[in-house]
């Protein structure tokens, strides 16, 4: 899939199946970055994870990226988790992730795994995907999607049926699209599920 086709895709997604509005894309030049704001999408259910407390709330990172909390964008209050990534390329896949034996309830066969990440209008270009890793330590996921800079961009994973044993972990995963190093911030917002 392209990446128009795949920025098409998610709008579609948002504004079809979910009855919301895409947040509009700023218009600024790469020298003139604009700060992030809290952004207009509204979040439809209860947060899983909502990082208001200003903790982590047990996400960690693994790879090449750092994980703490921040107030300086957010899509639900005023706390958003960012994720800091250093010198990834094309060949590198850092995530964070949750374990699920620090939560009251995870998701189950069939439900959908929504997050919110916001890049940055003056970052480079990264992409993500929502996986799953089950008690066997296999994991479930779909393709990585672009992110779109100054946007908070809406990701979901809807778990297969086939999918029968306990999960161990929930993540978030990143790449580069260059072979040369990229260095970013994203915020992750509004986990449900």
């Amino acid at each position: 899939m392209t990446t128009q086709g795949a920025i098409f895709q998610a709008q579609y997604q948002q504004m079809i199946a979910l009855g919301q509005q895409p947040a509009s894309v700023p218009t600024t030049s790469p020298a003139q970055p604009t700060s992030p704001a809290n952004s207009t999408a509204t979040v439809n259910r209860t947060p899983a994870f909502s990082f208001e407390d200003g903790g982590t709330d047990g996400w960690s990172g693994h790879g090449i990226v750092n994980v703490q909390n921040s107030i300086t964008v957010a899509l639900d209050g005023k706390h958003a988790l960012q994720v800091t990534v250093s010198n990834i390329s094309r060949r590198d896949f850092p995530y964070i992730s949750v374990s699920t034996s620090t939560l009251s309830s995870y998701p189950q066969a069939g439900q959908t795994i929504t997050a919110y990440i916001y890049l940055p209008a003056h970052a480079v270009s990264l992409m993500a995907k929502v996986f799953v890793m089950a008690s066997t330590y296999h994991w479930y996921s779909d393709s990585m999607l672009p992110l779109t800079p100054g946007a908070w961009n809406h990701l979901t994973y809807t778990l297969p049926s086939a999918i029968n044993e306990p999960l161990r972990q929930i993540g978030i995963q990143l790449n580069g699209t260059t072979d040369s190093g990229i260095n970013s911030d994203v915020y992750i917002d509004a986990l449900t599920w």
